[in-house]
């Protein structure tokens, strides 16, 4: 054997050897990847828990007319440690600059909370409407949040794409010029499309028949808010809504369910039906609401199943067990 072949069999399989890192490196990327999206997903939607129960009580507040702040802008301040919390995660600018700037309107938000007691007519009713509109605001940048993450997850694939095709060619190359097990080990290993891989970042947290929340989410974040509950002495509804057999799908049933919902009620896919978690609502209401549900023509004949925290049980182990009997 010639020495060059033997120099190019060296080489192809010093080549593979860089090939097998490089494919790590990109994994671990991923990997990354995916966490920072999870993380900051559930982030996010802290950040709308709080800042919905601060409208809440600012609601209560206008309505009483008067008993101090009743704890206004302790949800904010909350958020805005959240939003920090998030961009120190997260490695795109185009987020970090997106809740940047969520948290700089929470602060002026904070800010118009601390003036509002002080306040009374036409500054009050001023302020009132100042507040109002930067939370519309607010919550408009939180819904962008998730895109923008989306667009930022799709540019880094498109790198790691772009460097994965580079070896391509160059273990091809290799392959032509030597016959050796080595290199046609690595073309084919690079090779290989990876049609999961936008689905493990993009569906980490979603069932991919329904595009609800899978149940393992649904168990996390119910925990979370029961949890927030547990300090605020606040009601948490759980229901389980099952689809008649005959009709339409899950995934119907799950569209069906989110067009009569609030923007930051939380519905997931658990087993063969639609959980919905409701912040903050009573038994009494909350079975209004899913009467009112399944008496729609889209949910004709569907059937739900309702527990409420902490009333039913103050263990999510307990609130699960009665929601599955």
């Amino acid at each position: 054997m010639s020495k060059w072949l033997i120099w190019l069999i060296i080489v192809s399989l010093l080549i593979s050897v860089a090939g097998f890192v490089s494919s790590l490196v990109m994994n671990n990327g991923i990997s990354r990847m995916q966490e920072e999206l999870v993380t900051v997903d559930r982030m996010k939607n802290d950040i709308l828990t709080y800042v919905t129960l601060e409208r809440i009580e600012f609601s209560d507040y206008i309505t009483a007319g008067s008993g101090g702040k009743n704890g206004m802008g302790e949800k904010l301040e909350e958020a805005a440690r959240t939003c920090v919390k998030a961009a120190d995660i997260i490695r795109s600018k185009e987020v970090i600059v997106k809740l940047q700037s969520i948290k700089e309107m929470l602060n002026k938000d904070i800010r118009l909370t601390e003036k509002l007691t002080a306040s009374s007519g036409a500054e009050y009713t001023s302020i009132v409407t100042a507040k109002l509109s930067m939370e519309k605001e607010i919550f408009m940048e939180i819904v962008k949040v998730s895109s923008t993450i989306r667009i930022a997850v799709d540019r880094q694939l498109i790198e790691i794409s772009f460097t994965a095709k580079l070896f391509y060619l160059l273990m091809l190359s290799v392959f032509i010029l030597v016959t050796g097990g080595a290199a046609l080990a690595a073309a084919k290993y690079f090779g290989k499309e990876k049609p999961e891989l936008e689905f493990l970042i993009g569906r980490a947290v979603v069932d991919r028949e329904t595009e609800l929340y899978n149940s393992k989410y649904f168990e996390e974040r119910l925990f979370e808010l029961t949890e927030k509950a547990a300090r605020f002495k606040d009601a948490v509804a759980v229901a389980l809504i099952s689809p008649d057999t005959s009709g339409i799908s899950l995934k119907e049933t799950g569209e069906a369910v989110k067009k009569q919902l609030r923007t930051y009620d939380l519905l997931a896919r658990y087993n063969n039906s639609v959980a919905v978690i409701l912040y903050k609502v009573t038994r009494k209401n909350a079975d209004k609401v899913l009467k009112r549900l399944i008496t729609t023509e889209a949910l004709s004949g569907a059937k739900y199943k309702l527990v409420v925290f902490p009333k039913d049980s103050a263990k999510l182990e307990g609130l699960i067990k009665k929601l599955k009997s």
